[in-house]
Protein backbone atom coordinates (compact mmCIF):
# COMPACT_ATOMS: atom_id res chain seq x y z
CA UNK A 1 0.00 0.00 0.00
CA UNK A 2 1.43 3.38 -0.99
CA UNK A 3 1.98 5.99 1.71
CA UNK A 4 -0.62 8.30 0.09
CA UNK A 5 -3.25 5.57 0.15
CA UNK A 6 -2.39 4.76 3.76
CA UNK A 7 -2.84 8.43 4.74
CA UNK A 8 -6.22 8.55 2.97
CA UNK A 9 -7.35 5.32 4.69
CA UNK A 10 -6.28 6.74 8.08
CA UNK A 11 -8.16 9.97 7.35
CA UNK A 12 -11.26 7.93 6.48
CA UNK A 13 -10.98 5.93 9.71
CA UNK A 14 -10.53 9.10 11.79
CA UNK A 15 -13.47 10.84 10.10
CA UNK A 16 -15.63 7.74 10.60
CA UNK A 17 -14.70 7.61 14.28
CA UNK A 18 -15.41 11.32 14.78
CA UNK A 19 -18.68 11.00 12.87
CA UNK A 20 -19.80 8.19 15.14
CA UNK A 21 -18.62 9.96 18.27
CA UNK A 22 -19.89 13.45 17.50
CA UNK A 23 -22.65 12.78 15.00
CA UNK A 24 -20.90 14.86 12.36
CA UNK A 25 -18.13 14.03 9.98
CA UNK A 26 -18.26 13.75 6.25
CA UNK A 27 -17.63 16.91 4.32
CA UNK A 28 -17.22 19.10 7.40
CA UNK A 29 -14.09 17.22 8.44
CA UNK A 30 -13.00 15.01 5.55
CA UNK A 31 -13.08 17.53 2.70
CA UNK A 32 -10.67 20.05 4.27
CA UNK A 33 -8.35 17.29 5.50
CA UNK A 34 -8.31 15.53 2.12
CA UNK A 35 -7.59 18.85 0.39
CA UNK A 36 -4.70 19.48 2.79
CA UNK A 37 -3.01 16.23 1.72
CA UNK A 38 -3.32 17.06 -1.97
CA UNK A 39 -6.48 15.21 -3.02
CA UNK A 40 -8.09 17.00 -6.01
CA UNK A 41 -11.09 19.22 -5.05
CA UNK A 42 -13.72 17.18 -6.92
CA UNK A 43 -12.57 13.96 -5.23
CA UNK A 44 -12.28 15.61 -1.80
CA UNK A 45 -15.85 16.90 -2.12
CA UNK A 46 -17.35 13.60 -3.25
CA UNK A 47 -15.34 11.11 -1.17
CA UNK A 48 -17.21 11.53 2.15
CA UNK A 49 -20.69 11.18 0.66
CA UNK A 50 -20.98 7.36 0.43
CA UNK A 51 -20.20 7.05 4.13
CA UNK A 52 -23.21 9.20 5.02
CA UNK A 53 -25.74 6.60 3.90
CA UNK A 54 -25.00 3.97 6.59
CA UNK A 55 -24.75 6.65 9.28
CA UNK A 56 -28.02 8.23 8.22
CA UNK A 57 -29.78 4.86 8.19
CA UNK A 58 -28.55 4.00 11.70
CA UNK A 59 -29.58 7.43 13.01
CA UNK A 60 -32.98 7.25 11.28
CA UNK A 61 -33.64 3.84 12.81
CA UNK A 62 -32.85 5.20 16.26
CA UNK A 63 -35.20 8.16 15.77
CA UNK A 64 -37.88 5.77 14.46
CA UNK A 65 -37.59 3.52 17.51
CA UNK A 66 -37.87 6.55 19.77
CA UNK A 67 -41.00 7.71 17.90
CA UNK A 68 -39.34 10.97 16.85
CA UNK A 69 -40.10 10.90 13.13
CA UNK A 70 -42.84 13.17 11.84
CA UNK A 71 -44.09 11.25 8.81
CA UNK A 72 -45.46 14.40 7.14
CA UNK A 73 -42.06 16.09 7.37
CA UNK A 74 -40.42 12.92 6.08
CA UNK A 75 -42.85 12.64 3.15
CA UNK A 76 -42.46 16.28 2.03
CA UNK A 77 -38.71 16.19 2.58
CA UNK A 78 -38.38 13.16 0.31
CA UNK A 79 -40.76 14.49 -2.35
CA UNK A 80 -38.95 17.85 -2.56
CA UNK A 81 -35.45 16.94 -1.43
CA UNK A 82 -34.61 14.00 -3.69
CA UNK A 83 -35.26 15.83 -6.98
CA UNK A 84 -33.40 18.90 -5.66
CA UNK A 85 -30.42 16.72 -4.75
CA UNK A 86 -30.38 15.19 -8.23
CA UNK A 87 -30.55 18.65 -9.83
CA UNK A 88 -27.69 19.85 -7.62
CA UNK A 89 -25.57 16.81 -8.48
CA UNK A 90 -26.18 17.22 -12.22
CA UNK A 91 -25.36 20.94 -12.00
CA UNK A 92 -21.86 20.11 -10.72
CA UNK A 93 -20.93 19.24 -14.31
CA UNK A 94 -20.92 22.94 -15.11
CA UNK A 95 -19.49 24.34 -11.87
CA UNK A 96 -15.77 24.38 -11.06
CA UNK A 97 -14.88 22.06 -8.16
CA UNK A 98 -12.69 24.75 -6.56
CA UNK A 99 -15.71 27.07 -6.37
CA UNK A 100 -17.71 24.31 -4.69
CA UNK A 101 -14.90 23.79 -2.17
CA UNK A 102 -14.97 27.52 -1.38
CA UNK A 103 -18.74 27.43 -0.87
CA UNK A 104 -18.33 24.39 1.41
CA UNK A 105 -15.71 26.24 3.45
CA UNK A 106 -17.93 29.31 3.82
CA UNK A 107 -20.88 27.16 4.94
CA UNK A 108 -18.74 25.28 7.48
CA UNK A 109 -17.39 28.55 8.90
CA UNK A 110 -20.91 30.02 9.03
CA UNK A 111 -22.30 26.99 10.83
CA UNK A 112 -19.38 27.05 13.27
CA UNK A 113 -19.93 30.73 14.06
CA UNK A 114 -23.66 30.13 14.52
CA UNK A 115 -22.98 27.22 16.84
CA UNK A 116 -20.69 29.39 18.96
CA UNK A 117 -22.95 32.44 19.07
CA UNK A 118 -26.52 31.14 19.36
CA UNK A 119 -27.67 29.70 22.67
CA UNK A 120 -29.17 26.21 22.52
CA UNK A 121 -32.50 27.38 23.92
CA UNK A 122 -32.81 29.91 21.07
CA UNK A 123 -32.72 27.21 18.38
CA UNK A 124 -35.06 24.76 20.05
CA UNK A 125 -38.51 25.48 18.69
CA UNK A 126 -41.79 24.57 20.20
CA UNK A 127 -42.97 21.07 19.44
CA UNK A 128 -45.92 21.09 17.12
CA UNK A 129 -47.07 20.87 13.55
CA UNK A 130 -44.46 21.45 10.90
CA UNK A 131 -45.44 23.89 8.18
CA UNK A 132 -45.59 22.09 4.81
CA UNK A 133 -44.30 25.00 2.71
CA UNK A 134 -41.42 25.64 5.09
CA UNK A 135 -40.56 21.93 5.10
CA UNK A 136 -40.54 21.89 1.29
CA UNK A 137 -38.38 25.03 1.12
CA UNK A 138 -35.85 23.60 3.57
CA UNK A 139 -35.81 20.27 1.71
CA UNK A 140 -35.19 21.98 -1.65
CA UNK A 141 -32.38 24.19 -0.33
CA UNK A 142 -30.80 21.32 1.59
CA UNK A 143 -31.17 18.95 -1.37
CA UNK A 144 -29.60 21.41 -3.81
CA UNK A 145 -26.73 22.03 -1.39
CA UNK A 146 -26.24 18.31 -0.81
CA UNK A 147 -26.18 17.62 -4.54
CA UNK A 148 -23.87 20.52 -5.35
CA UNK A 149 -21.51 20.16 -2.43
CA UNK A 150 -21.65 16.36 -2.07
CA UNK A 151 -22.43 16.59 1.62
CA UNK A 152 -25.19 14.97 3.64
CA UNK A 153 -27.35 18.02 3.85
Amino acid sequence: MSSTLLVIVLIGAAVGFLGGLLGKGGSAIATPVLLSVGVPPAVALAAPLPATVPGALVAADRYRRDGQIDRRVLRWSLIAGIPATIIGAVATRWIDASALVTVTEVIIIGLGVRLLTVAADEVEGEAGQADRNRTIAVAVVTGLAAGLLANSG
